[in-house]
């Protein structure tokens, strides 16, 4: 007798994958599976990314049948207090310092804010904060949570956490003097030291923002100011504004871009 004869033509193939468990007992496991899982894009799913799989006891192993379908979801196991029981959800407040202003965001996604804001992450997970200065802006550094410095920091939630965010006029290259060799020159705080600093024939040139401030010029000397520079003095994008009195006794000055308020 065939036995395959009532299936002649099928081809039947079952794969089960054998997953381990431990456990404590059959009624309350003692373990939890949590599963991150990330799109083609590199973030998290739309359904949040994170779910908690209550892993039941069993008196053999766990099988997966073939037509789950197999995929790369990297995992790990987490104890918990007792069945049912989900990981916690922590809150993130971060607010803002300093006289600047600049934009900071999370990944996992939940915060992406430049005014103070708090966002809910999972426990027990990482969350990376990242900071990004506005124009003529600095990011000035990171306090509270366990961050510090101007790097992304990323914190491990065991409770709800506060991180400040400072951010600061950048003053400190608010006008440059470029050098002879590319690439090279000379920052400073107000037109008036950029002035009394540059050397006959040089180019002295400015943010498009507002300087409060006076420039007298009484050297005999021949300067080119430049205004309307982006913060990295790579284009002109706008108009320097002089909020003060322009005063030239001796020497040249050539202006461009320039607005006396």
């Amino acid at each position: 007798m065939n036995l395959l004869k009532p299936f002649a033509g099928t081809l039947i193939c079952l794969v089960v994958l054998l997953l381990p468990v431990e456990h404590a007992s059959a009624d309350t496991p003692s373990y939890y599976l949590k599963r991150w899982v990330f799109d083609a894009a590199g973030g998290l799913t739309a359904s949040t990314g994170y779910r908690n799989l209550s892993v039941a006891g069993q008196s053999s192993p766990l099988g997966i049948a073939a037509s789950s379908g197999y995929r790369n979801y990297p995992g790990f196991l987490h104890s918990v207090a007792a069945e049912g029981n989900l990981l916690p959800d922590y809150t993130v407040s971060l607010s803002f310092a300093g006289s600047g202003t600049g934009l900071v965001t999370s990944f996992p996604v939940g915060i992406q804010c430049n005014i103070d804001c708090s966002a809910p992450f999972n426990a027990y997970f990482p969350v990376t904060l990242t900071a990004t200065a506005d124009q003529y802006m600095i990011f000035f550094g990171w306090s509270g949570g366990g961050c510090s410095g101007t790097a992304p920091c990323t914190i491990t939630l065991t409770g709800n956490t506060t991180v400040s965010a400072t951010f600061d006029d950048d003053t400190a290259h608010m006008v440059y003097v470029p050098g002879a060799i590319p690439g090279t020159g000379t920052y400073y705080t107000t037109l008036q030291a950029a002035y009394d600093g540059a050397d006959p024939g040089s180019t002295v040139s400015a943010w498009a923002i507002s300087y409060l401030e006076n420039l007298t010029c009484g050297m005999e000397k021949s300067i080119l100011l430049k205004g309307g520079y982006d913060q990295e003095y790579t284009s002109q994008t706008g108009y320097t504004i002089l909020d003060g009195v322009l005063t030239i006794g001796r020497g040249v000055l050539t202006v461009d871009r320039l607005i006396v308020k």
